[in-house]
């Protein structure tokens, strides 16, 4: 007779819980809606950030405080968030390119190149992309840069847009 009645508490107490984690989820749903719709870049890092304190693994959030950070032209706090993205989730290759240009935007060509060679390791291969992206602009006309193009793509030469495109 005892054990129906602990079944059914037992049975009760994971609905409970489902129910719990359910409405949860459905609030943290919410609160990134409503932080994606903020207009006030500001207050949409605020919104974020609280989102984070609340889901410290999602990675999508971080991205999205990432861009906004760099909004607000605040590129080490982006850069940070990026390199909690690759903490959460190594070989992010969107996350190592994204360094790479704000490396190269703040003129720290070593960090660049080296973020860059990271992101063509984890598979990044728009070598267009790179070649035409104005975040680069600051380390195209340098050796280093140069070699690493010509060390990932052996035919980077013969790409129309690699002789306009570096000095």
């Amino acid at each position: 007779m005892n054990k129906p009645y602990n079944t059914l508490k037992l049975i009760i107490a994971v609905i409970a819980l489902i129910y719990s984690c359910s409405s949860i989820n459905h609030k943290r749903t919410l609160n990134t809606i409503k932080c994606s719709n903020e207009k006030d870049p500001k207050m949409r890092v605020d919104c974020l950030t609280n989102v984070l304190h609340a889901e410290p693994d999602n990675t999508s959030r971080y991205f999205e405080r990432a861009e906004t950070y760099i909004e607000l032209f605040r590129y080490s706090d982006a850069i940070a968030d990026y390199l909690k993205i690759i903490e959460l989730e190594p070989g992010n290759m969107n996350a190592c390119y994204n360094i790479a240009r704000l490396a190269s935007l703040i003129y720290s060509i070593d960090y660049s190149i080296y973020w860059l060679e990271k992101a063509f390791d984890t598979g990044f291969n728009d070598y267009e992309q790179i070649l035409n992206d104005p975040f680069f602009k600051n380390i195209r006309a340098t050796e280093k840069f140069k070699i690493l193009m010509k060390e990932k793509y052996s035919n980077i030469l013969s790409m129309p847009t690699y002789n306009s495109n570096i000095p």
